[in-house]
């Protein structure tokens, strides 16, 4: 996992810490239906970042990681779902718990 996503600002479904490990970059983290909605990416719509307030951090996420279980962060109402993504981003990996789709190449 990590050889796909080091280096890469990413969003994802669950806390972002995990993630974060593996990209060694900012991983917003409870990101569902408002933040990868098919109007596009939306970051400030994720509940958890830790990016710190007038850092002046501007980069866009380029790779979405879902995650089976753990921490999702959501509402009933918006969660999101990985047949979501699927049908909007090319898949980067996928080994049924964890999958990955590049946020800069939409289908």
């Amino acid at each position: 996992m990590q050889g796909n996503l080091h280096g890469r600002v990413a969003m994802t479904n669950v806390d972002p810490t995990v993630v974060g490990f593996f990209t060694q970059e900012v991983v917003f983290g409870g990101c569902h239906q408002p933040a990868v909605s098919k109007a596009g990416i939306d970051p400030s719509a994720c509940r958890v970042n830790f990016i710190r307030p007038g850092s002046g951090f501007q980069a866009a996420p380029t790779v979405y990681v879902w995650i089976a279980s753990g921490q999702a962060f959501c509402a009933v109402d918006d969660c999101i779902r990985r047949s979501d993504i699927e049908g909007r981003y090319v898949k980067l990996f996928d080994n049924d718990v964890i999958a990955a789709y590049d946020l800069t190449r939409a289908l």
